[in-house]
């Protein structure tokens, strides 16, 4: 009876001690993570604010990256390092900031919430070191892309982003909508996404209504770029409205042009793209008809376009009409 009391009283206390023990094993476990992000943010704090007194903007641009808004992990860390390095300690200092100025130069910076090419360096920096004063732009081809030199963003720039990005669509980058989004910053970010992701979609008729939201202006049914983006496909109307919901955002001029035309033995027929007013001429952006037309123009007016997007289909334009917003 007594080694039964005993055992009932001891039992329980190991039981607790137990538990106490991996209580506490779990939170420090949990607080081991804090421990390390806090010592990942003071290292990354003094490399950025090293490289502030040199280039205070390219420092700003840095800690405006998700990674870092996020918080930096011991990837991250290495590669803020490495691009702090090359700048740094570039034996070519003069050619090094005029690299960086590009680089800065894509996009409404009064508009983006980030420059996408320098998230796009910081992701090659994760996987590889900069060589101190190789222009790492210079290294590819540029036989996959077109770039619509007439917009002046910079060719080297973009190409830089397209050879990086194409590799990396099926991983969790491109997982974030509202990042994309934010990411698809310039007339040709949004193009390279736009070419390789979103796929032409029939319109259907079972298709559910709260994919879709009522646009006034247009009069019919459309998704929203979020939907567009999650989906990677839609119809041409689709595609025009992802062009003016994302670049209007950031900071540019874009519409959606409804092109009206007859097909011989199939009537009446319509096609939607993009129009972007830059420099007082125009251009067609976001033709899933002609995605590897790229960025075409400039035109003198939009009616040039509406003949161009007709042509295509080897008919004369009847008609065309921009949206209700004037452009």
């Amino acid at each position: 009876m007594r080694k039964t009391i005993l055992l009932v009283i001891i039992i329980p206390l190991f039981l607790a001690v137990l538990n106490c023990a991996s209580v506490n094993e779990t939170q420090k476990s949990e607080k081991l993570p804090e421990v390390k992000q806090a010592r990942f943010k003071e290292e990354a704090d003094k490399e950025l604010s090293h490289l502030f007194k040199i280039n205070p903007v390219l420092a700003e641009e840095l800690r405006k990256l998700p990674e870092l808004k996020r918080g930096l992990d011991e990837k991250g860390l290495v590669a803020l390092n490495r691009i702090v390095s090359y700048y740094i300690q570039s034996p070519k200092p003069d050619e090094t900031k005029d690299l960086f100025d590009m680089i800065l130069s894509i996009g409404k910076k009064e508009r983006r919430k980030f420059s996408a090419p320098l998230q796009t360096l910081f992701w090659l920096a994760e996987e590889v070191d900069l060589p101190l004063g190789e222009n790492f732009l210079k290294k590819y081809s540029k036989e996959k892309y077109r770039v619509n030199k007439n917009l002046g963003e910079d060719e080297d720039v973009i190409i830089f982003v397209y050879n990086f990005w194409e590799k990396t669509y099926e991983t969790d980058k491109w997982k974030d909508t509202n990042e994309i989004i934010d990411r698809l910053n310039s007339p040709h970010l949004f193009d390279l996404f736009f070419r390789d992701n979103i796929a032409y979609d029939m319109p259907k008729r079972n298709m559910q209504i709260a994919d879709r939201r009522w646009h006034e202006n247009w009069g019919s049914y459309l998704q929203s770029a979020k939907v567009t983006i999650k989906r990677r496909k839609g119809t041409c109307q689709d595609a025009a409205n992802l062009a003016d919901e994302i670049l209007s955002k950031a900071g540019y001029n874009v519409k959606p042009l409804q092109v009206k035309f007859r097909i011989p033995f199939l009537g009446s027929n319509r096609h939607w793209v993009g129009v972007l007013k830059e420099g007082g001429l125009f251009y067609k952006i976001a033709d899933d008809y002609l995605q590897l037309d790229g960025i075409a123009g400039p035109f003198k007016s939009v009616k040039d376009i509406g003949i161009r997007v007709a042509e295509s289909y080897g008919v004369i334009m009847e008609d065309y009409s921009l949206s209700q917003v004037p452009i």
